[in-house]
């Protein structure tokens, strides 16, 4: 039905970017269809690209799902200039370290932090960046600055503290957020919720386990989660600590062989429609 709507409002007012952008929303985010929701997202950039910031930051959000860091640090970037919100700092500068440009990331993060009043997200993406750099001292440093000042950790972070805890001996405080995030995310499981999330709720009980080294759980959920076939959070899967012996099971090295390689397909079949003239983003 949405689509049905869509597509009438599509066709009623055939130059409102709008109306192309959530089309590319239900496919991508309702249907899982990356490849369909693209052309869509296209057709929005091309109507009002260059001036809306959430236009951008979707087209960022596709290319971080089929692991092209790259090519969605050039969309996280342009929304960033288009808006000053400060999660796209977060955005931006994972999307350069994930590509392999650290030193730049931290960079980018410092010439947007002093500009932008995001001190709280700005210490947060430290965090992330430092974490994910295997630095785990000035991860906890940046950490603890953020929380002082007044952030608020969700879920999602705690976890990654979870992870770090466990990395800096802190065993006791780590079983005790893995064990609350388990809770946590399980009653949400019995709930209706999309199936997207409902994988992001799977990968965060992996995450969990792999902390209390429960490690044929961890597995387990990170099968389900694969399994789903959503890849909207699977920068956690690089960004997460894994402990050294599960890091090397070869049951989950082949759970992230496969993730790797539906990315590494999708990033073929984006490349097939740039030749052919479909997409030129």
């Amino acid at each position: 039905s949405a689509i049905k709507y869509t597509q009438i409002a599509m066709d009623l007012s055939p130059e409102d970017c709008w109306t192309y952008l959530l089309m590319g929303q239900i496919y991508s985010h309702g249907k899982n269809e990356i490849i369909k929701g693209l052309p869509y997202f296209q057709k929005a950039y091309d109507r009002d690209g260059e001036s809306v910031a959430e236009i951008n930051l979707n087209i960022a959000n596709e290319y971080t799902k089929i692991g092209d860091y790259q090519k969605a640090s050039k969309y996280y970037r342009q929304a960033l200039f288009l808006s000053s919100e400060c999660p796209l700092i977060k955005y931006y500068s994972f999307s350069l370290s994930a590509s392999g440009k650290y030193d730049e990331a931290l960079h980018a993060l410092d010439s947007a932090c002093s500009i932008a009043p995001c001190e709280q997200i700005c210490d947060m993406t430290r965090f992330y960046l430092h974490l994910y750099n295997n630095e785990f001292e000035k991860a906890e440093e940046s950490y603890y600055k953020a929380v002082n000042g007044g952030y608020k950790p969700n879920d999602g972070d705690e976890i990654l503290i979870a992870g770090l805890y466990k990395e800096t001996g802190k065993n006791k405080e780590a079983s005790a957020i893995a064990k609350k995030s388990i809770e946590l995310n399980k009653n949400l499981i019995e709930k209706e919720v999309s199936k997207e999330m409902l994988a992001f709720m799977k990968l965060k009980i992996a995450c969990a386990f792999a902390v209390l080294d429960d490690h044929k759980s961890s597995i387990m959920y990170f099968s389900e989660y694969e399994r789903l076939g959503y890849l909207q959070n699977s920068y956690l899967i690089k960004l997460f600590p894994w402990p050294g012996r599960l890091r090397t099971d070869p049951d989950f090295r082949a759970i992230i062989q496969r993730i790797e390689e539906r990315q590494t397909s999708l990033r073929a079949q984006v490349r097939e429609m740039e030749l052919r003239g479909e997409i030129t983003l």
